[in-house]
């Protein structure tokens, strides 16, 4: 109604000018210039309302950006079109009929409404007639509805193909970057070789240092044959053996925010430890790896990351004038490999990272040897 309203009026107010005896000329002039200032003051508003939900971020603007510029583009052109088009047409088509004459079209249109009012009428008195039978029917109708939802498939956005799939990796907890590196190197070399791959960018320690992200650049559409829906069994299939690392391959998420990764996911809660949760968490992923219906499992609750304790002696440190935060400072700051400034060589800024090197920080007994 928004985008044909426009164009409505105008026929109509033209309408009543020529039955009024005006010219059909100056009755479209008359017409347009009388309702020019409301359709434009509509327009406007209408166009205010809808064109800013375009500008929105996030899931909402993913899901109505194109909405908004269609619905407010509709009722621009429809404006434009009422204001300039209809007038013309008007003056153009439009006739003065005569007090007995009749068109042949308008009477046929009457006959035909008036042939669907009769039979609408005998319809209508017929169920009345029959309430019992328009019940029972209308009991079926929506008893059936229940199946009908529960047999439909709903999604809030299609998976569509983007030209672009992503892989994740996490190699063993106490993996380091360079062992991701060689793992990482694993990946692209099983996947170079698929025709329809045009480019493969990958970085380690995306989450950590035993982590790794693998973006698969695809051909355009029309350069290849298959679908990003085809091509993820097949890579999934040539990365699911790399001995000491677990990686996924999966399509990004159609919609901004609203989180993507693996289409089935589950949520396990309980009240008791961490270390029972893991249990029965490591207990589900055997049973859906037995069940052959998951290509990849994971869970997201890892307690085997590697942690070490340090005792300090609270005594001595006192002695020496030092809090745990003093301590616990030094710590982060050799080992965490923080920034704290920036220096600049030939017109180029480089982070200030205070750190042990890496030989003198491979395991724990190392730590005894720092000085601070």
């Amino acid at each position: 109604g928004l985008v044909v309203d426009d164009a409505i009026i105008i026929v109509e107010n033209v309408q009543r000018h020529i039955e009024e005896g005006v010219g059909l000329m100056q009755a479209a002039i008359m017409g347009a210039r009388e309702l020019g200032g409301p359709i434009i003051a509509m327009t406007v508003v209408l166009i205010a309302v809808y064109l800013p939900i375009g500008f929105m971020g996030g899931l909402t603007g993913a899901l109505f950006t194109e909405f908004a510029y269609t619905l407010a583009g509709a009722v621009f052109v429809s404006a434009v079109v009422a204001l300039t088009l209809s007038p013309m047409m008007c003056a153009r088509f439009l006739k003065v009929a005569g007090p007995d004459e009749h068109h042949r079209f308008t009477e046929f249109i009457d006959r035909q409404f008036n042939r669907l009012r009769s039979s609408y009428t005998t319809l209508l008195r017929g169920a009345f007639n029959s309430l019992p039978v328009v019940i029972v029917f209308a009991a079926l109708i929506l008893g059936s509805n229940y199946f009908l939802f529960v047999n439909s498939k709903s999604e809030l956005a299609p998976q569509d193909d983007q030209g672009f799939m992503m892989g994740m990796l996490t190699a063993a907890p106490d993996a380091t970057l360079q062992q991701t590196q060689i793992y990482s190197l694993q990946v692209a070399d099983l996947l170079k070789d698929i025709p329809e791959i045009a480019h493969i960018f990958q970085v380690e320690g995306f989450t950590g240092l035993n982590s790794g992200f693998t973006g698969l650049v695809l051909k355009p559409w029309d350069k290849r044959t298959r679908t990003t829906k085809t091509l993820q069994p097949e890579m999934q299939n040539r990365v699911s053996n790399i001995a000491g690392a677990s990686v996924v391959i999966f399509e990004p998420s159609p919609l901004p925010g609203s989180g993507g990764g693996l289409p089935v996911q589950f949520v396990i809660g309980t009240t008791d430890s961490f270390a029972r949760l893991d249990e029965v968490s490591q207990t589900f992923l055997q049973e859906a790896k037995k069940s052959g219906l998951f290509m990849y499992v994971d869970t997201d609750l890892k307690i085997n990351k590697p942690q070490t304790t340090l005792n300090v002696d609270r005594d001595k440190a006192a002695q020496m004038g030092l809090t745990m935060q003093d301590v616990g400072t030094a710590m982060a700051s050799m080992l965490g490999g923080g920034y704290v400034n920036y220096f600049s060589i030939s017109g180029r800024s480089y982070k200030v990272i205070p750190q042990v090197k890496q030989s003198e920080r491979l395991t724990a007994d190392q730590l005894m040897n720092y000085q601070a």
